[in-house]
């Protein structure tokens, strides 16, 4: 019998239109999924990491511990994270 392991890429975003492609580009081939959770971009950032196969939602911040909690929570599979500094 052979386990195998999936993995999710997890990244928090508010406003990285200058950084996500970037991060998305370093993050693809590390896991089966990657997942953007925005927390109200009002530039690009949606946009991009859609368009770069990412898998986007959108969570109001709740806090930085909570919003990471969410995200895991929103994960299909186990969850690495790419933190994004935040600006709100």
């Amino acid at each position: 019998m052979t386990i195998t392991s999936m993995l999710s890429v997890i990244i928090i975003t508010f406003n990285e239109e200058q950084n996500i492609r970037r991060c998305i580009h370093s993050a693809q081939g590390l896991g089966d999924e990657i997942l953007v959770v925005d927390s109200g971009s009002t530039d690009g950032t949606v946009a991009i990491a859609k368009e770069m196969g990412a898998v986007v939602i959108h969570q109001d911040f709740l806090g930085y511990i909570e919003q990471k909690k969410f995200a895991t929570a929103s994960a299909k599979m186990i969850g690495y994270f790419a933190s994004m500094p935040m600006k709100h």
